[in-house]
């Protein structure tokens, strides 16, 4: 009975610890994730110009897309991924596919 109470008292701790870390974490989070917002606003206009613009600046798009795939992991920029590589999909059907599948990877 005893050692039940100790296993038991052992498992609250470790909850707790858990959930300590897991607030940590995101008050850490939370600026990068402040920060990635305001640059997808940013990166809404150059998205719109390169679509505009019809652009075939593969690298340029890349790059973009890159930076989205990143902000992705802090739930950020989803509508904006989704509407380049959408206009990517016109330049670089292959690339596009790829691009869409590290997003599912990345959000699953």
């Amino acid at each position: 009975m005893q050692e039940q109470v100790k296993q038991e008292s052992k498992e609250q701790r470790r909850k707790k610890s858990l959930q300590a870390l897991v607030t940590n974490i995101k008050a850490l989070v939370k600026p990068i994730k402040i920060k990635a917002e305001k640059h997808t606003r940013v990166l809404r206009e150059h998205i719109n110009d390169l679509i505009c613009e019809q652009s075939k600046d593969t690298r340029d798009i890349e790059r973009t897309l890159d930076i989205l795939l990143d902000y992705a992991t802090l739930g950020v920029g989803y509508k904006e991924f989704f509407k380049l590589n959408m206009y990517y999909w016109q330049v670089d059907k292959k690339a596009a596919n790829d691009y869409f599948r590290f997003y599912r990877k990345i959000n699953k």
